[in-house]
């Protein structure tokens, strides 16, 4: 169990800091659809995952990983996190699931897949 530690701290690190993402995002999307600015919902959600993302490198950069990793590599991962989050959302919603728990699924698929090939990919030793 000891060893396991290091890593349970670190993933509590990491969900710390996507669910401070995860506010920036939905409260930009949310104040763009909002009558007053009349996004349609896709351009208000890609146009507030784009400071999220930047909110969730520096987080995971200082807090979750605490050492250098690689920028571009990790909008990559992001942007493909945020490709599979959509067709996962699409796959529910074509399953007839209603919106809200198609949501909640599409919202669960990216995170393991992000915390991995951050670890691994972007902000390893190796990167």
């Amino acid at each position: 169990m000891a060893n396991l530690r290091p890593l349970i701290l670190q993933l509590l690190r990491f969900s710390s800091v996507a669910i401070v993402a995860a506010l920036v995002h939905l409260g930009l999307a949310t104040l763009l659809v909002a009558p007053a600015q009349g996004l349609p919902p896709l351009a208000a959600n890609f146009l507030a995952f784009l400071p999220a993302v930047v909110v969730s490198y520096v987080g995971h950069r200082w807090l979750t990983f605490r050492q250098p990793g690689s920028p571009r590599r990790f909008f990559l991962l992001a942007f493909g996190g945020f490709a599979l989050n959509n067709q996962l959302l699409l796959v529910a919603l074509a399953f007839h699931v209603e919106a809200p728990v198609a949501l909640v699924l599409a919202a669960l698929g990216g995170p393991p897949l992000m915390f991995l090939g951050s670890r691994k990919l972007v902000f390893s030793r190796r990167s």
